[in-house]
């Protein structure tokens, strides 16, 4: 896959340990989760929960952010604000993201994977990789 932020790629879905949950869209995993660890300067315990293959990502991500818009952050706090893809999901919410996540995705893997730990880069090889 290319960097073609609006052809084939992933939407992810990270929790932040505060809570706080990211919905983003990457053509390159190990790329963007390196950027994402890198804006949290290490501060925040960050695990990778859901990633979908899809055809369109700036679609799919798009439609993810419209079914959680009530859910979007709106203050500028600790590098969450308005217009960022962070949002406050609960456990309904979480069904939710199960729900369309199989509608929309061709594949659709569901992980555990800490940002932090020595091997996340392999761990995400390895699925990517299939």
């Amino acid at each position: 896959m290319g960097n073609d932020l609006y052809g084939p790629g992933y939407v992810y879905l990270i929790q932040r340990a505060d809570g706080w949950y990211k919905i983003g869209r990457t053509a390159n995993l190990e790329e963007r989760f390196q950027h994402i660890r890198w804006e949290m300067g290490r501060k925040h315990e960050l695990v990778l929960l859901c990633m979908c293959r899809v055809e369109h990502q700036a679609g799919a991500e798009r439609m993810f952010h419209r079914i959680f818009q009530d859910k979007r952050s709106k203050r500028r706090k600790y590098g969450i604000g308005q217009g960022v893809e962070w949002f406050h999901l609960d456990r309904s919410d979480m069904s939710k993201w199960r729900k369309w996540a199989d509608i929309i995705a061709d594949e659709v893997v569901y992980t555990n994977i800490t940002l932090t730990d020595k091997d996340w880069r392999q761990q995400i090889r390895e699925i990517a990789d299939g």
